[in-house]
């Protein structure tokens, strides 16, 4: 029986050993960051728009024929804008930070290379880009689109400058601190004079 103990114990401890965690470190950063995808690319747009058709159930703006036409295209291009500007920060977060947005496989080092030379949080702009993109393509509700801007929006900037920020600050200590001087939190173009800038 002891035996029998023992070797469970030895694979527990083979299963958490430092060279079996290093092995499948990327298997464990794809599973994190696909599980992460689904809750910021499918959950929230569903939520997003299952309380803004709450919330508004009759749009005061109507749109139809070529107009409305033109909307769908036009709600199509920001989709795909949204996609490039969130693919190119997650590309930047893999090849030069060793790792990616999610919080269970954050990145090893600081990016400050490509849109992160812009803005801080690139991918956050990509996200809202891409909810009001998707949500008029759906819905046609400007007034759901609205909602969804103003909400997405302040959640995002809260989280940035209470959770994620101080973290970045403990995990990168000046190199973190020099960059935040210099790079806007959100509006690409607009330098920081002042460490303790808000945006």
């Amino acid at each position: 029986m002891n035996s029998v103990f023992s070797s469970v114990y030895k694979k527990i401890i083979f299963y958490l050993s430092d060279r079996h965690r290093q092995k499948y470190a990327k298997t464990f950063t794809i599973a994190v960051f696909a599980g992460e995808s689904f809750f910021y690319f499918i959950f929230l747009p569903l939520f997003f728009l299952t309380i803004g058709n709450y919330l508004f159930p009759e749009s005061v703006f109507s749109f139809s024929g070529r107009q409305l036409q033109t909307l769908m295209i036009l709600s199509v291009l920001i989709v795909f804008y949204g996609f490039l500007l969130m693919g190119w920060s997650i590309r930047e977060l893999w090849i030069y930070g060793a790792g990616s947005p999610a919080a269970g496989a954050p990145p090893q080092k600081l990016v400050t290379s490509g849109p992160y030379a812009l803005s801080r949080n690139p991918l956050a702009i990509g996200n809202l880009i891409y909810y009001i993109g998707i949500l008029f393509f759906v819905s046609g509700s400007v007034e759901i689109c609205l909602f969804t801007f103003v909400f997405a929006g302040i959640s995002t900037y809260f989280y940035h400058k209470h959770i994620e920020e101080p973290v970045l600050e403990k995990t990168f200590g000046d190199e973190y601190t020099a960059y935040k001087s210099k790079v806007s939190g959100f509006l690409p173009f607009v330098e920081n004079k002042r460490t303790d800038s808000k945006f």
